[in-house]
């Protein structure tokens, strides 16, 4: 993840410049400073949504191969009933 710095002092400034008191642009300042390492860039977000799609993609080709892997297992089931159930009858008949 990116990390992000500000020039607290120039930040300050130019919210005083700009209007703001010069006690709520240190406010401001502050906050946004304490909170900075929770920001996230637009390119670690485009990471980690490429990430999670590759999460996914690989999830599904998993699935895939065991929904396979159970069909075949169902169907020699099935075809083992019937082989057994002829022969049953073929045995009795």
């Amino acid at each position: 993840m990116t990390t992000y710095s500000i020039d607290t002092a120039k930040a300050i400034d130019n919210l005083v410049k700009n209007g703001v008191e010069q006690k709520q642009a240190k406010a401001i300042v502050e906050t946004f400073s304490l909170t900075q390492d929770n920001l996230v860039s637009k390119h670690d977000l485009d990471e980690a949504i490429r990430e999670v799609k590759e999460e996914i993609k690989d999830l599904r080709f998993e699935m895939q191969e065991r929904f396979n892997a159970q069909l075949k297992r169902m169907i020699g089931v099935f075809f083992a009933g019937w082989g057994l159930l002829f022969a049953t009858l073929k045995f009795f008949g």
